[in-house]
């Protein structure tokens, strides 16, 4: 397995498929895989964000990782720079409640924050979640920054917060959000 290069359309097209495989109830992938292909067309031009995914053996797709430099301007961002509002629209009496229901954090994002991490099932156990936090931490520190936060399910036997936790990242806070708890991590560089 290795790290990517420059992602190419294909490879914006198979983290596209793959987030919405993996992690279908995040909120990016519940706007669609159409709106998902934006999403990273947008991130990997942005200077606000970190794209970067691992590859397999033949040299396909099979992990991805976004970390926002930036995430207290992303939600304007992606109004301005991707198609935010025509993916949202068909899809808004599903998505209302998740959005009214609403969030409250103990600490407020402040850092840039580990957005996306997942791989595909079968290349699981191999490494390439922690490889590729490894190279996001290597892009921050060339950067300056000392430290960055991930957000989890708060559920001691979610795997996700075990891993992090492995990483160590350590609790920077707690908060709700689509009435389910999170946990807020954060990890010095």
């Amino acid at each position: 397995m290795m790290l990517s290069g420059p992602l190419s359309r294909n490879d914006i097209e198979r983290l596209a498929s793959l987030q919405c495989a993996i992690l279908p109830t995040s909120l990016i992938s519940e706007l669609g895989v159409d709106y998902v292909r934006s999403f990273y067309r947008y991130a990997v031009k942005s200077s606000h964000e970190i794209v970067l995914a691992a590859r397999d053996d033949a040299g396909g797709i099979a992990a991805g990782c976004v970390v926002s430099l930036d995430i207290a301007t992303l939600q304007r961002r992606l109004l301005t720079g991707t198609p935010l509002l025509l993916a949202a629209l068909p899809r808004v009496f599903n998505l209302l409640p998740r959005l009214l229901r609403g969030s409250s954090s103990t600490a407020p994002p402040d850092a840039p924050e580990l957005l996306l991490l997942f791989t595909d099932a079968s290349h699981r156990a191999k490494g390439l979640a922690g490889a590729l936090v490894d190279q996001a931490e290597a892009a921050l520190k060339m950067r300056g920054i000392s430290r960055y936060l991930v957000r989890t399910f708060d559920d001691a036997t979610d795997p996700a917060l075990r891993f992090y936790l492995g990483k160590g990242f350590a609790q920077a806070g707690s908060f709700t959000a689509n009435g389910a708890a999170f946990q807020l991590l954060e990890k010095r560089l």
